[in-house]
């Protein structure tokens, strides 16, 4: 005759299952704990400190890379922080707002709301199980960017290069864009700006393929074209390390995991920067591209091809791309 389980059997039998599931999360807490605190390590004893010319750098794993409280699964990140060790003076990255058209984190795409406009979104796991901020985009229905403070400047007429970690998930648009402003600083329509939106220094998928976007002050272009199809497409939900670099009066470079994927002489003037976006364009409501970035370094002046080296074996060795 079968007999059934006693009150007292049943509850040693769910207290049994309760430890074993706190075990599981407690653990699962620990490991999450170790690979962050493994991050901020690489990233404390990493070259790019050592680098004369850092514009800016944003990383995710550090505490203070972020305001407090926002460094949490699902928060709306509002600034980025700057990590730059070589000055007191912080270049951080604002969220997106259509509230105050003085603000460069403004957005001018005619779509934009108050509603519709913020910052991307911190994921706990995400690139290599390691904290990165998604910014999902959908056309004129969801704005999703952080804007650079516009007091950073570049060297006009040395090198520049600039380092991503990124994981494409789906659609086109601008991982890194510039920001059309007047003479205020102010943004504005890219038709309307100084220079007519000039000048240019970007990168941005169609479809996942990359491309690679330059124009000088003047609206100088390499084969009088802003933007090159580099021929490179990127795999939904693989990491990547894109290195953006121009050897001045050289060359004009995009790597892709240390492989170069695009490569042009560098034969047009000075580059005044604009202020820099994150994660969508400058002020069109096409952009539905959905992308994770985990890590964006700046640099301005010379650069030696060691360094660059040395920087993308870094963010590999963080990040677990194998770089070539």
């Amino acid at each position: 005759m079968k007999k059934a389980f006693s009150l007292i059997e049943l509850s040693i039998v769910i207290l049994i299952i309760g430890i074993l599931i706190a075990g599981v999360t407690q653990s699962s807490r620990l490991i999450n704990a170790m690979r962050v605190a493994t991050a901020r390590n690489f990233t404390s004893s990493s070259p790019v400190a050592s680098i004369e010319g850092i514009m800016f750098w944003y990383e995710t794993s550090l505490e203070t890379s972020f305001i407090r409280g926002e460094s949490s699964d699902g928060k709306v990140i509002t600034q980025w922080k700057d990590n730059n060790p070589q000055t007191t003076d912080k270049h951080n990255a604002f969220a997106g707002q259509r509230t105050d058209s003085s603000a460069i984190s403004y957005n001018p795409a005619p779509g934009a709301s108050a509603e519709n406009t913020s910052g991307p979104t911190y994921i706990q796991n995400g690139i290599n199980d390691l904290p990165t901020l998604r910014f999902t985009n959908d056309n004129a229905l969801a704005y999703r960017y952080l804007t650079v403070d516009g007091n950073v400047k570049n060297i006009v007429d040395q090198d520049i290069t600039a380092f991503a970690v990124v994981s494409y998930r789906s659609g086109t648009g601008w991982i890194i864009d510039r920001t059309c402003v007047n003479e205020s600083l102010a943004p504005v329509d890219c038709s309307v700006s100084i220079n007519a939106g000039m000048p240019l220094f970007g990168v941005w998928t169609l479809s996942g393929e990359l491309r690679f976007d330059r124009r000088d002050d003047y609206g100088n272009t390499p084969n009088s074209d802003w933007n090159i199809a580099t021929g490179y497409t990127m795999d939904a939900s693989q990491k990547y390390v894109i290195t953006l670099e121009r050897k001045y009066g050289i060359s004009l470079n995009i790597y892709v995991n240390g492989t170069v994927v695009s490569s042009e002489p560098d034969a047009f003037g000075a580059m005044n920067l604009s202020p820099i976006k994150i994660g969508r364009h400058a002020d069109n409501d096409s952009d539905n591209i959905d992308v994770d970035i985990s890590e964006v370094i700046f640099f301005s002046g010379m650069f030696k091809t060691e360094d660059r080296i040395a920087v993308e074996a870094y963010l590999g060795k963080k990040y677990g791309v194998k770089m070539n």
